[in-house]
């Protein structure tokens, strides 16, 4: 099969305020209660576009076994990840704002209404917050205020929100190029990386208005690093071997954590400088700070947990994996890292200096 089937239009809604757009692949009846929370919605002027990513199983009869007219079902062309069912949904859409929604992911009865506020004021795209659940439904964790932050630069190092908490303009995802479908993994840290250096900006919202499924079995799991952030280089293969051991000691970690602290303080307070940097409607700036530096003080590691040693034609590369999807990403979380972890990335030069000399 190639292109898209429409199984189903909707037809309850001429002018939804809303488009949903829910990506599934062989769901079955488990996406039931994905259904249900939408149709919970406190807001009824939605429309929701469930593509099927070349379902094998009965996945699409449940869906059509859903009755309100304000579901449509879209049957794709084999894609492998949600990047291309979001992209044929995104093609079907007519509202003027959207939300998205994983197959395995709950929304509580506020969250439709929680987006539209947000975006009816003027926001482009809204984030919120979240509650964390794993198979058995039991909570695992949720978003604090400090969590509820966004700067550029902190997007393009980290995976902030998933995308069943989000919601958009429409035209904005168009506007960077769409999801990707190149690689399976991360395809929102990609797409909300790409919007950021667009100068696309992101609010964050409190309401803890998605319920997301996080277990050992989503993809993002298995994901594998493609990428690696240059740290530090030596001619000496014994002196990379020993800052590698040096990293084990406790005396180091110590002393790393300590320089891990210094530097996010730092910069936190630079990004909170930057016009750019965006924190949740009724939070107070200075107490969010404080919450994230006290964050840095207390979680007594470095950001050299995951250092790796590689041989290269120019010597013994030490490096951190990045877990991202483009060449272009990896070198901008390394502009990143290496302008946030100056005093960590002085002291590992120093560990790698004394082992070349032999000191």
């Amino acid at each position: 099969m190639t292109g898209t089937e429409v199984l189903r239009e909707a037809t309850g809604s001429r002018r939804p305020r809303i488009d949903i757009i829910c990506p599934t692949y062989n769901r079955s009846t488990a996406i039931r209660p994905t259904l249900t929370g939408v149709l919970e919605q406190s807001v009824g002027d939605w429309r929701l576009l469930v593509v099927s990513d070349a379902s094998s199983d009965d996945t699409e009869d449940v869906v059509l076994g859903c009755r309100d007219p304000r579901i449509a079902l879209l049957r794709s062309e084999r894609h492998g990840h949600p990047g291309g069912p979001r992209n044929v949904g995104l093609a079907h859409a007519r509202a003027p704002y959207i939300a998205y929604l994983d197959h395995d992911d709950l929304w509580e009865p506020h969250h439709l209404r929680t987006l539209l506020e947000q975006l009816e004021r003027g926001a482009e795209i809204v984030a919120t917050g979240a509650t964390y659940i794993d198979h058995e439904g039991r909570e695992t964790g949720r978003t604090e205020p400090a969590d509820m932050v966004w700067h550029p630069d902190l997007q393009a190092v980290y995976a902030l929100f998933e995308p069943a908490r989000v919601g958009h303009v429409r035209g904005v995802v168009e506007s960077v190029g769409g999801w990707t479908t190149d690689t399976a993994g991360f395809e929102d840290w990609d797409l909300w990386w790409r919007l950021g250096e667009a100068g696309h900006a992101f609010q964050p919202v409190l309401e803890r208005t998605a319920v997301i499924y996080r277990g050992s079995d989503t993809r993002t799991e298995s994901v594998r690093a493609r990428y690696a952030i240059p740290v530090g280089r030596t001619d000496s293969e014994d002196a990379a071997r020993g800052c590698l051991d040096a990293l084990a000691d406790d005396g180091t970690r110590d002393r790393l954590a300590a320089l891990y602290a210094a530097d996010f303080a730092d910069w936190w307070d630079a990004l909170a400088r930057d016009d750019r940097f965006r924190t949740a409607p009724g939070t107070a700036r200075a107490e969010v700070l404080g919450a994230l530096r006290e964050r840095s003080d207390g979680a007594r590691t470095h950001v050299f947990t995951q250092l790796r040693h590689a041989r290269r034609r120019d010597g013994h590369l030490l490096y951190d994996p990045a877990w991202c999807t483009s060449k272009d990403q990896a070198a901008r979380m390394s502009a990143v890292m290496r302008d946030r972890d100056v005093r960590q990335r002085e002291f590992l030069h120093g560990l790698l200096a004394r082992g070349a000399s032999g000191g």
